[in-house]
Parts: C-alpha cells; structure tokens; sequence
C-alpha cells in the first residue's frame, strides 16, 4: 500500500504472511554401528541400517511446522537532489520440527525441536550525486530475540538409562543486535570508465542464557549444562572495490573485489559452545550486454571465492552443532539470459557452474 503524505515524503507499506507444514531433514547413515556401540546399547544389534544413498529406516514421526509473519514501512524524503530513506520492519517465525535423529528401524533418539523469534530493524539510507560522484550511505540497527529448546527422547531405555529418558536443551533468550554503517560510491572518471568503491562496518552483540539437562525416567533430573550466560562481540570492515568500462551503449565490462563476513555465535544445543565468525574474499569478472533495443539481456561472470571459517551445519553425537571449517575455495562462471519479445512475455535463463578447489574439513 502506498500514500503520498506530501509531494516529497511518500510511504509504502507492505505485510508478507506464510505457513507452511509437512516431513523436512531425513537422516542417512554412512557406516554401521561399531562393536563398541552394540556392547554399550544392546538394541543396536537388532537394528536395520540402510548404508545405500538417499536410504532411511526411520520409523518415528517426521514433521515440521513454520509460521511467518512481517511488516515493513519506508518513508523516502527528497531533498534537493538527495533522497532520504527510512525503513522500519518487524517479523516473527516460529518453527517446530519433529524428528527420528537415528535413521534405523527402531525408536533410539526421537527428537522436537521449538524455535521461536522476534525481529526489529530499522535503516536510513541517504543517496544522492555529487558532480561525477554518486554517493549513497546507510545505517542500519537491527535487533534479534530468539527462544530455542531442544529434546532428545530415549523411550527405549538402552543407553543405559530408564525407559522414556530425556536430553533436553533450552536457550532461554539469545538476543542480538547489531549496528552498522555503509557507504559507496561511484566515481565517473570518464564518459564509459567508472570506478567503484563502498565500505561497511558493524558491529553484533549477542548475549544468550541457556540451560541443559537430563531427565533419568519421569523423577530424576541432572543439569549437563547449568544456568548460565555468555556474552560475545564482533566487528568487522569489509571493502568493496572495482571498475566498469561501457563497451557501448547497454554494454559493459566490470572487475570487482569484496569481502564479506558473517557473524559467529553460540550453539543453542551444546554448553558454552562458540563458533567463528566466517569470512569472505571474492573476486569477480564479467559482461553484461542489453541488445537488439533492450530485447535481449546477456550477462556472463567468473568467480573466485576465497573462504575461511567457513561454517557448517553438522550432526555431532547425539546434538546438530555449527562448527568451522579450516578454509575452502570456489570457482565458477555464471550465465544468465532475460529475453522480452514484447510487454507479455519474459522468458529467462540462468546456468550456474561451480568447482570446489579445496577440500573443506572441519576444525
């Protein structure tokens, strides 16, 4: 919905809704249980493991629910050749997931998971020309609370312990904020030759207040992980540099070097359990051409992106952790085509090809 509150200020508003259910992750396995593992839980003995690809013997509930909920309002100010933005948001999501986490044909650990979190976040954002420079800038304050818990039943009473035994975990409040700034530019050197440049820094402040524990049967608890909370900051500046040289008209070559970066935390399903924050260096090349009187749009591009800490989402023991890995390259080339034959009809296509150079191991 859109409103002219004056000449200069208009506002938009818009809400976006969505619900979803049905059966999400299947867990395979890639090797059978050990000698070890069938001397400590008997029942393994007994079990059915699919080793094939894309095989499961789950036999417990699989299911998942997602609720999803935003509203957002910009306000665009113009003053002289400068715009002014102001967009405010607020969204809400709530998951729950039921789950078999052993993939054999028997009820070892049946898992539910319940997610549930609010998000505020407010940007100004100032653009304008200044002679051969168009210029924008942001700052960006945005707020995350989040409440997660955890279960993961034994009904059978193996591991050893009583029957309709317990792991439980529970991040009570795992709040983040997060600030930042950015600018960029672009410096028109020449008629065809332009310069690119941009600059973002922030800064995320998480706090998080968990708990976890075991419940031996209906009558015994005992905390694995007790009442704490962990605070944590990060920073980071991240450039973005490069040029673009028009060929022609609707016709241009570019170059360009970045780095990204995306934040760390504390994993809800563990005690005191810190992963990295993962960085980002990517180079970039390509072409992009508008033809025969804007009919035809053809981009072509090749990437290199150099990580490290990259994060992964990983089943480690009994709990689902994000860890880091050391480091991993990626190379590739994109192709991508938008064909308008008239004001009816757009017909696209994208092809996208990737290598990975570097073997990603965890850390």
């Amino acid at each position: 919905m859109s409103a002219d509150l004056t000449d200069a200020l208009p506002l938009d508003l818009s809400a976006t809704g969505l619900h979803g259910s049905g059966p999400t992750n299947y867990f395979t396995l890639h090797n059978l249980p050990t000698a070890q593992a069938v001397a400590l839980n008997h029942f393994l003995a007994g079990a059915v493991v699919p080793l094939e690809p894309h095989r499961t013997c789950a036999n417990d509930p699989i299911d998942a629910s997602r609720s999803y909920a935003s509203g957002a309002a910009t306000l665009a100010w113009q003053v002289g050749g400068a715009t002014i933005k102001s967009i405010s948001s607020y969204s809400r999501l709530a998951d729950e997931n039921i789950g078999d986490d052993d993939s054999i044909n028997l009820s070892a650990f049946p898992s539910h998971f319940i997610s549930r979190s609010n998000t505020c976040s407010e940007e100004l954002n100032v653009s304008g020309s200044l002679g051969p420079v168009d210029a924008g800038g942001r700052r960006v304050l945005h707020a995350r609370r989040q409440l997660y818990e955890a279960a993961l039943r034994v009904p059978t009473g193996d591991l050893p312990a009583p029957p309709n035994s317990s792991l439980q975990h529970e991040a009570i409040g795992y709040v983040t904020k997060t600030y930042a700034a950015f600018a960029d530019a672009t410096w028109r050197l020449s008629d065809r030759l332009r310069r690119l440049g941009g600059v973002r820094y922030s800064r995320d402040e998480q706090r998080v207040t968990q708990d976890s524990y075991m419940n031996f049967g209906p009558a015994v608890r005992i905390a694995t992980c007790p009442l704490q909370t962990n605070e944590i900051a990060f920073t980071s500046t991240t450039p973005r540099l490069g040029a673009q040289y028009e060929l022609s008209a609707g016709n241009n070559v570019y170059a360009t070097l970045s780095k990204g970066f995306k934040i760390g935390g504390f994993n809800p399903d563990s005690c005191n359990n810190q992963y990295n924050p993962e960085k980002l260096t990517a180079y970039e090349i390509g072409i992009k051409n508008r033809l025969f009187d804007n009919i035809l749009t053809l981009n072509a591009s090749a990437f290199y992106y150099d990580y490290s800490d990259l994060q992964l989402s990983q089943v480690v023991g009994l709990i689902r952790l994000i860890t880091n890995a050391a480091a991993a390259e990626v190379k590739g080339a994109e192709l991508e085509a938008v064909w308008q034959p008239d004001i009816h009809w757009t017909i696209n296509a994208n092809c996208r090809c990737s290598t990975p150079s570097t073997p990603i191991s965890p850390i």
